[in-house]
């Protein structure tokens, strides 16, 4: 186990955002923001940067978003190009599946 009291993790606010939205698309950003631990306008932000390359699609239902991302489209950094939005997911899996740490519940 990692300890310590560093803050970092292994993947960004925008991989974070973009977990919750795939298996979530309904959830509002105000929920995202909390979950993730970020501001809403962080989250705001974050969708319009995915939305801006082509990783998701907004889709307006009444005064509510929806969200549609893009499975297909390569990771962005070089070292991980060859790799794809799908195969992202499909690593992390549902983050709401994940068993917590006893530390994260308090024990």
């Amino acid at each position: 186990m990692i300890s310590g009291t560093h803050k970092w993790t292994f993947f960004t606010n925008h991989s974070h955002v973009l977990f919750y939205i795939y298996f979530h698309p309904e959830l509002p950003m105000r929920d995202i923001a909390g979950i993730v631990g970020i501001t809403e306008r962080a989250v705001h932000t974050i969708i319009k940067d995915l939305e801006e390359v082509g990783v998701i699609t907004v889709n307006k239902i009444g005064r509510n978003n929806s969200y549609e991302v893009n499975r297909d489209i390569p990771l962005r950094h070089q070292i991980e190009s060859h790799r794809s939005i799908n195969d992202l997911l499909d690593f992390i899996g549902n983050p709401e599946e994940v068993p917590r740490r006893k530390e994260d519940e308090g024990l």
